[in-house]
This record gives C-alpha cells, structure tokens and sequence, in this order.
C-alpha cells in the first residue's frame, strides 16, 4: 500500500463489495425482502444479491473463522 493512497478493495477489480461494504455508498437505494424461509437484501447500484436462509440451524459446534 502506498502512503496517501487508497487501499485495495473489492470495487478497484469490479468484485461485489460484501456485507457491510455495499452499504457504504447512501446514493443506491437498498432493498430488504423477506419471506418465512429467507432475507434478501437487495443492493440496486450492481444488483448484488444476498440471500439469508431462516430455515438452516446453526451448527452445534461452530468453528472461528
């Protein structure tokens, strides 16, 4: 990295941004659309989509990451 500069992020090779990362740019609206099975969070700058599914269980044992 250089001093002064901005950092590498996903956008500087056109990747989706992520969660929390799209969230970062208040012009595009997003949307929250949820069901009894799923969340799905709409972001309309790129039409990333992201899916979070109610009916999976946590694991018993879940493992740092």
């Amino acid at each position: 990295m250089l001093p002064g500069r901005i950092g590498f992020t996903p956008r500087s090779s056109c990747m989706p941004a992520g969660v929390p990362g799209f969230l970062t740019y208040p012009v595009r609206p997003v949307y929250f659309l949820q069901t009894p099975k799923e969340v799905r969070i709409i972001y309309s700058g790129d039409e990333q989509v992201r899916r979070v599914y109610l009916s999976v269980p946590h694991s018993d044992n879940p493992k740092p990451s």
